[in-house]
């Protein structure tokens, strides 16, 4: 329901017409965003012609395209367009046109001096839409999990800096880590920002005008300020990690950049794009959030944290994270299932689609993580309470504990990045 689709086209795939059509009339499921839609044919002579901006026909879901007169043979027409929530789609209509051509014979002209009637045959089209580069599913999946890794690693050293363990960024491993958290959050959407313009701007359309169509869609607009709040990010913290301390203006100018980041993650995408967005928008926010607060901060807890201070101040770190997980936790179930009911209206599309099965896996994953968390958390205080062990097997401990839950959040942080292409229909 979030990726529009095409419903009908007018002339319809596999239609053999006597003559070249002047329109093409295209209707999909929901409204087309005009300045995102393009299209271009391929006529039976193999060559590709941009039709240019389409109109409105009838309503803002159905599309129409001049075509040039004089098709014949094999014709393939291609659309593209940017749906509301970010994601580009595109699709095909193949038709025949052939020409009656009315052959005139007389006794004094022979019969071997008659030509043949024009019978145009199908020509194999390539695949792909003319575009110069043609940027595979998997990279565009690579970016947003890289995106995604960023922001979990930069919230688990914040979260550990100021919640945790006080001081964490005197350790050269956390100021690493938020610097590769940084460098995540800058170039992910700078990169994902470019295969937008490519993906936007027609077949024969410059890079130039290519980036000033990004700002005609929401999704656009918001991969570009992204992009700018990230290299921000970079601006603002960059000087804390070098001092190794977050003082308190630094601290509020992160949080104000950082809400900034979300809001762009969140109104770029489905939080914006499906039903009540007035309300998707900060819950997305705030799901993210916490996620990063959670997942991050066990990443701090196992790498950095726990193997680098005194047993003493890691069992308290352990219990002070135990705290702050179980909020986070609580404000991720929340808002998961408002998000859950606002893109699946019905429980059968849970199990009818491939975005449904993917979140019933996700809600699967957290459902061991939490229970892995108790048993952790109960395991832990039984053997501090009783003494049972050294202190370099407890430390040994606390990171077994931490880095099972840190796995299954990883799975979970994947599982999100393919839900974010995948169909709900």
């Amino acid at each position: 329901m979030a990726h529009n689709s095409q419903e009908s086209s007018s002339p319809g795939e596999s239609a053999t017409l006597s003559e070249s059509p002047p329109l093409w009339v295209v209707a999909f499921a929901k409204p087309v965003p005009l300045d995102s839609a393009s299209g271009e044919v391929i006529n039976g002579d193999g060559v590709r012609t941009d039709l240019g901006r389409p109109r409105y026909e009838k309503n803002e879901s159905t599309i129409a395209f001049d075509l040039p007169a004089g098709l014949i043979g094999s014709i393939t027409l291609r659309w593209r367009l940017v749906g509301v929530d970010g994601h580009i789609i595109a699709g095909r209509v193949r038709f025949l046109v052939q020409l009656r051509v009315a052959v005139a014979t007389t006794p004094s002209v022979p019969e071997s001096l008659i030509p043949d009637p024009v019978v145009a045959t199908p020509l194999v089209q390539p695949e792909t839409f003319s575009n110069p580069i043609v940027v595979p599913e998997s990279l565009r999946f690579g970016l947003r999990l890289w995106n995604y890794i960023g922001t979990i690693l930069l919230g688990g050293i914040l979260t550990g800096e100021l919640l945790l363990a006080k001081g964490m960024l005197t350790l050269l491993l956390a100021r690493r880590l938020a610097r590769i958290g940084l460098f995540a959050m800058a170039t992910a959407p700078i990169l994902q920002l470019l295969i937008f313009i490519n993906d936007v701007r027609g077949p024969a359309a410059s890079w130039l005008s290519g980036f000033t169509d990004i700002f005609a869609s929401t999704p656009g607009s918001m991969l570009f300020i992204k992009s700018v709040v990230g290299c921000l990010l970079v601006v603002v913290l960059e000087p804390s990690l070098r001092l190794s301390r977050l003082n308190i203006d630094a601290q509020r100018f992160s949080a104000v950049v950082v809400t900034m980041y979300l809001l762009t993650l969140s109104y770029g995408g489905h939080s914006r794009s499906q039903s009540i967005p007035w309300l998707g928008i900060p819950v997305g926010i705030a799901h993210i959030a916490a996620v990063a607060v959670w997942v991050g901060g066990l990443v701090a807890m196992t790498v950095v944290i726990v193997p680098n201070v005194s047993v003493d101040s890691a069992v308290a770190a352990f219990r002070r994270f135990g705290y702050v997980a179980e909020r986070a936790v609580v404000v991720i179930v929340v808002t998961g299932l408002i998000q859950s009911v606002r893109l699946h209206q019905t429980p059968a599309s849970l199990f009818s689609s491939s975005h449904g099965i993917l979140l019933t896996f996700k809600v699967i994953l957290v459902i061991v993580m939490l229970r892995l968390a108790a048993r952790n958390r109960v395991h832990l205080a039984r053997r501090v309470e009783g003494s049972t062990v050294g202190a370099e097997r407890l430390r040994g401990i606390l990171i077994r504990a931490a880095l099972w839950e840190f796995v299954m959040g990883i799975v979970v942080v994947g599982v999100t990045a393919a839900m974010v292409s995948s169909s709900l229909t």
